[in-house]
């Protein structure tokens, strides 16, 4: 409906995020109906309250194809809550989407993704984000439950003065694999990007990418990807990458992983808590801190 109402929607499809890309984007290509959702906030438009969209796998095996475009005007701003899950009697299923986000000049995102998949579900989604100048976008990225596969790697290209932020919580649950991170390309002026994460991992693989490319002056860009192993039988790989490609670019990273300190733990037994609710509240502190 978007498409019709808006022609110019159909310009927009495939224009960040390559058809040939990866076999997903592609499926998403080819699928026979164009499915998904569609955001557009007018010039100066200040959307007060969240708005919230849903991906629901209601059926067993259920495979979801989406292509979704977010375009916010000049000095528009919104900030949008999105829920990602699987019915309760739902364990497997497949989640493809390609998103697709222009923010113009001046104007803010905030995106906020909960995701509560089946312990069967894979997921790929496939993201792009181009902000224009002083524009400013935020993403949160929540994964706190089971999921058999994630796959995701959004990229963002900046230009002049803009600004975006990728913050990810991650609980890698048993039987779980997740590869996950962000990319930024600072294209303008004095732009600048944050990749911020933290990961947990209980009987779990974890990979957590960076990559910060500076590509013009005054450009500066952080990343910081912190780890907590649970036990023996899990993993964390940490993937930092800095590009630059500007002698006035300021690149920096920080990268740790360990496990619970048993100081912290005898410390708060010797409070009077049992052993596994020390634990958890050691966990919770670390993904909340920053």
């Amino acid at each position: 409906f978007a498409v019709e109402e808006y022609p110019w929607v159909g310009d927009l499809l495939f224009s960040l995020v390559p058809v040939e890309k990866d076999e997903w984007t592609r499926m998403v290509a080819n699928s026979d109906k164009l499915l998904g959702s569609f955001i557009y906030v007018r010039e100066g438009a200040r959307v007060k309250a969240p708005a919230q969209s849903c991906f629901f796998l209601h059926n067993e095996g259920f495979e979801q194809i989406l292509h979704n475009i977010i375009y916010l005007e000049k000095g528009a701003h919104l900030d949008v809550i999105s829920g990602c899950a699987t019915g309760n009697l739902v364990s497997k299923g497949k989640h493809v989407a390609i998103t697709e986000t222009f923010i113009k000049e001046g104007a803010s995102l905030t995106f906020t993704m909960i995701h509560d998949w089946g312990a069967g579900t894979v997921v790929y989604p496939r993201t792009a984000v181009d902000i224009e100048e002083g524009g400013n976008y935020i993403s949160n990225y929540i994964a706190l439950t089971s999921v058999k596969r994630i796959e995701a790697y959004p990229v963002a290209y900046l230009d002049r003065k803009a600004k975006a932020k990728f913050n990810s919580v991650i609980y890698g649950r048993p039987g779980s694999f997740i590869d996950m991170g962000a990319r930024t390309i600072l294209n303008g002026e004095k732009s600048g990007s944050e990749i911020i994460s933290r990961v947990v991992t209980e009987e779990s693989r974890v990979i957590s990418r960076g990559y910060i490319e500076g590509k013009n002056q005054g450009t500066r860009g952080h990343m910081e990807c912190n780890g907590l192993l649970l036990d023996d039988r899990s993993s964390i790989y940490a993937v930092p990458e800095l590009e630059a490609r500007h002698i006035e670019t300021e690149l920096s990273h920080e990268a740790s992983v360990g496990r619970i300190a048993g100081e912290q733990l005898n410390y708060l037994m010797s409070r009077g808590l049992e052993e596994e609710k020390a634990r958890a509240l050691i966990i919770r502190g670390f993904l909340e801190k920053g």
